[in-house]
């Protein structure tokens, strides 16, 4: 749908001129519309006072609004509240230098919906001059996928990032460190800092002599863990005699891999780590180390 308010005259005067035969005005009028609903983008054609003029199908879809409520509306009326000022600073600006370019390439640029939700937006301005006065284009682009994907890329370099100053601090950490223990504690440490989820975390380590598996360092607990444990007891001694990691993303996850492991698995957990209920995800790693 595209919907031409009191300028419609002016459409005229930009394509024809009153010398043209009506049908050939006419035609003219049709191109003019099958070009703007047929454009890739949401197009708003505003007067330089900031008021709408025209909006295209595009738009409608876009903002929510059927194009008869933006006739004749200030075009900040696509702007959340808190912009209207400096955006009607802006579109001054512009007036006073009229020329394509993309609009506010130096600011992340915001519009609202009808029903108050606000997206990311790429906008790019042009002018018609007409009989009637300066028209300013806006063609508008939601870019909501675009910067979410930019979000998860700087968020996935932040973590390795972090995860490198980790194995930077680990590896200092191993010349000051005066004995195994303290090193086992400094990476389980950084380990769960790697881990915002994380509540708590224990290092067991073999103890072939008593065949049992023995706490060298914990975190998060209160009281701490079981300082010794069979081989195959519950989660971890599952990890350890698998050789393969033991992962559930819930209590329900976590009680399903116990119950596979052994019959009194989950009871056998809970005493282990001194809980009351089952933890909302678990992860248990085994650290072989080739001899």
């Amino acid at each position: 749908m595209l919907h031409a308010g009191p300028i419609h005259g002016t459409t005229a005067q930009v394509h024809g001129t009153a010398a043209q035969a009506p049908s050939a005005g006419v035609r003219v009028e049709h191109q003019f519309q099958a070009l703007l609903a047929g454009a890739p983008d949401a197009l708003i054609i505003a007067d330089v006072a900031g008021h709408i003029l025209i909006a295209n199908s595009q738009a409608e879809q876009l903002f929510g609004y059927a194009a008869s409520e933006l006739i004749g509306q200030p075009v900040e009326l696509l702007l959340p509240q808190a912009l209207h000022t400096r955006h009607a600073q802006h579109r001054a600006g512009y007036n006073a230098d009229p020329h394509t370019r993309p609009m506010g390439s130096e600011l992340a640029l915001v519009a609202q919906r009808k029903d108050g939700s606000s997206f990311p937006v790429e906008i790019s301005l042009s002018a018609i001059q007409t009989a009637d006065g300066l028209l300013i284009t806006s063609a508008i682009r939601d870019v909501t996928e675009r910067k979410q994907a930019a979000d998860e890329l700087e968020r996935q370099v932040q973590q390795r990032t972090a995860h490198l100053n980790s194995l930077l601090d680990v590896s200092q950490g191993l010349f000051s460190a005066r004995s195994l223990d303290a090193v086992l504690q400094r990476a389980l440490t950084h380990a769960l800092a790697l881990l915002p989820a994380a509540q708590r975390g224990a290092i067991y380590l073999y103890d072939a002599a008593g065949q049992r598996l023995a706490l060298r360092a914990s975190a998060g607990f209160q009281p701490l863990p079981s300082l010794s444990l069979p081989r195959d007891a519950a989660l971890v001694g599952a990890a350890f005699t698998a050789r393969q990691a033991r992962y559930a993303a819930s209590p329900r996850e976590l009680a399903a891999l116990l119950a596979a492991h052994a019959p009194d698995a989950q009871a056998q957990f809970l005493r282990m780590f001194e809980l009351t209920e089952l933890a909302g995800g678990c992860l248990a790693l085994p650290l072989v180390v080739q001899s």
